[in-house]
């Protein structure tokens, strides 16, 4: 459905309706050209990160150029399969996993390396780095660790993600489906709980794993107590 005259065909029909220098074979000299397969390239991830068990076909007995382990020209590095996961080359599209918007974190929302989220009044952080670390820490003194995950220790630093269950992951690199599980904890409450969020993150340190650490909850809201949010008592509210 992206390939082709066939509707949608995104992409050959969008040739055509800009058209102008679109449309020749020449078409990578147009800006918009490159606007076009981003946005292709964005709908495969987009697509692959609802299917993430699909094979990718024709595996083999297709036209030169679209078997699995066809070489890709003109460049006669890569195959097929050495581009199927774009997060293995270095990127990905913040529609994938949306990031906290405002100072709400909705189940499906993602904090990858440098972001953060605050509770209410912003007295305490909680950041994940680019080391893979999750660590909470007073806002005025970010190297006075109250309680981290020490996920830093797995070398693969990936996202931290609220699921839809409620639940609370550190993931590292991979594929939704794919990625492993580096840490969790369940959340008691129902799903739809909400995270107030700080912008874009801070510049990640490593700080020393310390601190309680227990069930967690989603709800971050209010003055936060790191031994009621993350400690022993077993509560799941952080007011």
């Amino acid at each position: 459905m992206l390939e082709g005259w066939i509707p949608p065909g995104v992409h050959n029909m969008v040739h055509q309706w800009v058209g102008g220098a679109m449309e020749p074979p020449s078409s990578p000299n147009e800006p918009a050209f490159f606007l076009h397969h981003c946005n292709l390239d964005r709908l495969w991830a987009e697509w692959r990160q609802r299917h993430p068990g699909a094979p990718y076909v024709p595996v083999s007995g297709a036209p030169p150029g679209s078997n699995l382990s066809d070489v890709l020209p003109p460049w006669n590095e890569r195959t097929i399969a050495d581009l199927l996961d774009h997060r293995a080359l270095g990127y990905q599209y913040d529609t994938e996993f949306p990031l906290p918007q405002g100072h709400q974190m909705l189940p499906g929302d993602t904090l990858v390396g440098g972001n953060e989220v605050r509770s209410g009044n912003g007295t305490y952080v909680l950041g994940y780095q680019t080391d893979g670390n999750l660590v909470l820490y007073p806002a005025a003194d970010p190297h006075n660790v109250v309680w981290a995950t020490g996920t830093w220790k797995n070398r693969d630093a990936g996202r931290c993600t609220i699921n839809f269950d409620g639940t609370l992951r550190v993931y590292g690199k991979g594929a939704p489906g794919q990625a492993p599980d580096q840490w969790h904890r369940p959340n008691a409450r129902p799903p739809r709980r909400r995270m107030p969020a700080h912008g874009p993150g801070r510049r990640s340190h490593r700080p020393p794993s310390r601190g309680p650490a227990g069930p967690a909850s989603v709800d971050f809201e209010g003055p936060v107590s790191a031994r009621r949010c993350y400690g022993e008592s077993g509560a799941t509210s952080a007011r």
